[in-house]
């Protein structure tokens, strides 16, 4: 049985999904930073892989995110963030690294989207491999410049961090 780990610096957030993930039933590990969701990534290999954009006092979430693709490309990505708009999802989700991006705007369809996904992580039974995907997220996560990434990162911090 597989399960999801969410990001977020957000401690409100992360409790409550933690307890309608629990009362669901459903395998969720949480962490508020960074840092200590990279080091359960690394330990725990989940399945998929649920990130805040923006945490202070943290390295920013597409890199991360390009990060954990890179070591693990069949991990699902998620990432939300309250500071983008429609347009922007749209770019992120073209670089290709990122499996799906979700805005913070209505807080109720947000976090019943990210129960969603953590349904969806904990449904991946020892599916086998798609190796052409795997091989096909590689490449990707790959073809994705630290530059394009960067530049992408640096516009949403001058533009639409607070």
């Amino acid at each position: 049985m597989g399960f999801a780990l969410l990001i977020d610096d957000d401690v409100s957030l992360l409790s409550s999904i933690r307890h309608l993930a629990e009362v669901s039933g459903l395998r969720l590990e949480t962490a508020a930073t960074w840092d200590e969701g990279l080091g359960l990534f690394h330990v725990l290999a989940p399945s998929v892989v649920i990130a805040d954009y923006h945490m202070p006092r943290s390295r920013n979430g597409l890199q991360l995110l390009a990060e954990i693709k890179g070591l693990q490309p069949s991990v699902r990505v998620v990432l939300v963030s309250a500071y983008i708009n429609d347009e922007d999802v749209e770019r992120v989700e073209a670089l290709g690294i990122i499996d799906r991006a979700l805005r913070k705007v209505d807080l109720t369809q947000t976090i019943e989207t990210m129960m969603d996904e953590i349904d969806r992580a904990n449904k991946k039974n020892d599916e086998q491999t798609d190796w052409l995907e795997f091989a096909n997220a590689r490449v990707r996560t790959a073809e994705a410049s630290g530059k394009e990434l960067d530049q992408l990162d640096e516009f949403f911090r001058k533009n639409r961090a607070p």
